[in-house]
């Protein structure tokens, strides 16, 4: 049943268990000639096992061996019974290339002509103008949770995982659609990623609580940040690459050194009052903006030893999932579980367009380059276009690519 020969044996006292040991970390018992599975989560199941030994009474294995990653084995194209939404407990059913899986991610490319678009298993293109899916790349485990482009639109980068068990990241190459790294190093799920502004680096950020940042010539994790109390849902680099900014589950925002990894600062108190699932910096790197779980997004004016609230958007009545700076700063987009996305000014107010049309939780939305398109999608698995200029929906399309 494994993949891998095993790399030690032992036996318990009085012969009555046979306890083989394998470099993906499970063990396999044999009690009189019966095969029974285990897994020795040594080191977070992070362990390649090497050497064990077992106690006299046999009810106390020890296990040793190398810290690296696992590589799991990936066998299923759907899911068994379909997609549970985590947040609401909700499940729809999956029928094998029937069933739209859900919309968990998107990012459009910096000339905006491609919408890259986060699914089950695999990554969506779709090309803006010609309104068609123009290739699909295959993902990390189970839902891609997070997707960003490179500044020079050269890279992709998608993350996802399996929950409790490890997250993975790909990184492609944008002209050709080769992968140019697989990044192996959390133990549980990619829920969020960002390239530094020279595309030399990947921020990673894990429900494992860990930030990982990479060096993308040798495709090695150069430093691992492990402030957080819990899941890492969002982590951005400064425009300038001095900064990286983090949040998730436990609802703080940490500002870290770009370069070095070394935390500065902790924003005060509760920056949120639940979950915050996305963070961004404005353009100039002045502002940041954080979307919550508590049905608001905030911008704070941000500086380096210190920042501080300086506008709430309110109004929605499910959490904001998403949200994002327009091109010039001037503009926030944010996107939620009530349905619907809202443009707002950012100096705060009412919202300036209220879209509409989603037929379902929003997970995910981006705003086009020039500003001039909105798009989100969620768990029904169709994808809304908006035109920013009066709020029509322009068109939906699905992730089996079908214009609807």
């Amino acid at each position: 049943r494994h993949d891998d020969v095993p790399t030690s044996m032992a036996r318990t006292s009085g012969s009555r268990f046979i306890l083989p040991i394998f470099p993906s970390g499970q063990g396999a018992t044999a009690p009189e000639g019966e095969l029974l599975l285990m897994s020795l989560h040594a080191a977070a199941a992070c362990l390649c096992i090497l050497g064990l030994s077992i106690s006299p009474s046999s009810n106390t294995i020890q296990a040793a061996g190398e810290a690296r990653p696992l590589r799991p084995r990936l066998d299923r194209a759907e899911p068994r019974s379909g997609w549970t939404d985590a947040r609401s407990g909700r499940t729809r059913s999956a029928a094998a290339g029937k069933t739209s899986p859900p919309v968990t991610s998107m990012a459009f490319s910096p000339d905006g002509k491609t919408l890259a678009i986060g699914t089950y298993r695999k990554v969506i293109l779709w090309s803006v103008p010609e309104r068609r899916v123009v290739s699909n790349l295959g993902g990390p485990a189970n839902a891609v949770t997070a997707l960003a482009y490179s500044r020079d639109g050269s890279k992709l980068a998608g993350g996802g995982g399996d929950p409790t068990l490890f997250g993975d990241a790909h990184v492609w190459s944008t002209a050709t659609g080769s992968l140019l790294a697989k990044l192996w190093e959390h133990i549980d799920t990619v829920c969020g990623l960002a390239f530094s502004p020279d595309g030399a680096r990947l921020a990673t950020a894990g429900a494992d609580r860990i930030v990982r940042l990479w060096d993308l010539g040798t495709g090695k994790a150069v430093q691992a940040l492990k402030d957080h109390a819990d899941a890492v849902y969002a982590v951005c680099y400064s425009p300038d690459g001095k900064y990286l900014a983090t949040s998730g589950v436990d609802r703080s925002i940490k500002v870290w050194e770009g370069s070095t990894g070394k935390r500065l600062y902790t924003f005060l108190g509760r920056a949120h009052a639940d979950t915050i699932y996305k963070l961004e910096f404005s353009p100039d790197g002045k502002r940041l903006l954080s979307a919550g779980g508590d049905k608001v997004a905030k911008i704070w004016t941000f500086g380096p030893t210190a920042s501080e609230q300086a506008v709430v958007f309110s109004g929605h009545s499910g959490g904001v999932q998403a949200a994002a700076f327009g091109p010039k700063g001037e503009t926030v987009m944010t996107a939620s579980a009530d349905k619907t996305v809202r443009l707002w000014k950012s100096t705060g107010g009412a919202p300036t367009l209220t879209l509409t049309g989603a037929a379902d939780w929003l997970y995910a939305a981006a705003l086009s380059p020039d500003g001039s398109l909105a798009a989100a999608g969620g768990f029904v698995g169709v994808v809304c276009v908006w035109s920013t200029a009066d709020g029509k929906l322009l068109y939906r399309f699905d992730t089996l690519g079908k214009v609807r």
